[in-house]
């Protein structure tokens, strides 16, 4: 689990961290991940809350090597991403469906 207060150091960690199996060769497995926003709670070394549940659940929505975000962390970085619509999705525990984006470096979807 990667926390901060800004989205722009954990979507860029993230990133890092989801593509940097794709430089070990094929036999090393692809990763994925959920990012979530919101007011959580540190207690006694961990994280709590609405946001880090999402985070997990929009993880296990998420293909191999690839970042889905929630809309909260879409509107809270600040740095050039670029980012697609990957559709609501139905998330347990949650009413409403969820929009969610996937999240690419800055030129990533041209290059290939």
């Amino acid at each position: 689990m990667l926390v901060s207060y800004k989205a722009d150091p954990v979507v860029k960690a993230t990133l890092a961290l989801v593509q940097a199996p794709e430089n070990e060769g094929e036999k090393f497995p692809q990763l994925r991940a959920g990012l979530a926003a919101g007011p959580s709670l540190r207690r006694a070394g961990d994280w709590y809350g609405r946001p880090v549940n999402l985070a997990s659940r929009i993880t296990g929505k998420a293909r191999p090597g690839t970042v889905l975000a929630s809309e909260e962390v879409k509107e809270r970085a600040e740095d050039d991403y670029d980012w697609s619509f990957a559709r609501k999705r139905k998330i347990k525990g949650i009413s409403d469906e969820v929009p969610l984006y996937r999240v690419r470096h800055a030129g990533e979807r041209d290059a290939g």
